[in-house]
């Protein structure tokens, strides 16, 4: 009976080493197939990153692009913060939010833009 016990206790260890290392596996597997991880959205270096800003036109209206480097970073075709998809009336609206979301981005903070934020710059009515 001892005996029985054991040889279950050793056979369910067994299971469970098993078991552990297919886990193992599947993890590494998943790390392989995924590649390098994704860059990290701010990267902190003793050089100061080149930024521009454009705005440019959409169907009824202007968006802006912020780039980073050369490269594009956000390219925004509607107002931030504004429910349904509405665009900036004006090239200078578009140009003042995207000097905003340029300022916290120097300062390290987030990037959201807030509604309130909107008011303040006159991009958007209080009674939104």
């Amino acid at each position: 009976m001892i005996k029985n016990n054991m040889l279950q206790l050793v056979r369910r260890a067994f299971r469970l080493q098993l078991l552990g290392c297919a886990v193992l596996l599947c993890g590494f597997a998943a790390i392989q197939a995924c590649g390098d991880p994704a860059p990290a959205a701010t990267v902190t270096t003793n050089e100061k990153a080149q930024v521009s800003v454009s705005a440019f036109q959409v169907d009824s209206g202007w968006g802006y692009m912020i780039m980073v480097d050369h490269k594009p970073f956000i390219k925004q075709d509607c107002i931030p913060a504004v429910s349904g998809k509405q665009v900036f009336k004006t090239k200078t609206d578009a140009e003042k939010t995207a000097a905003l979301v340029v300022a916290k981005m120097e300062k390290n903070e987030r990037i959201n833009i807030s509604s309130e934020e909107l008011v303040q710059l006159g991009v958007v009515g209080k009674h939104m």
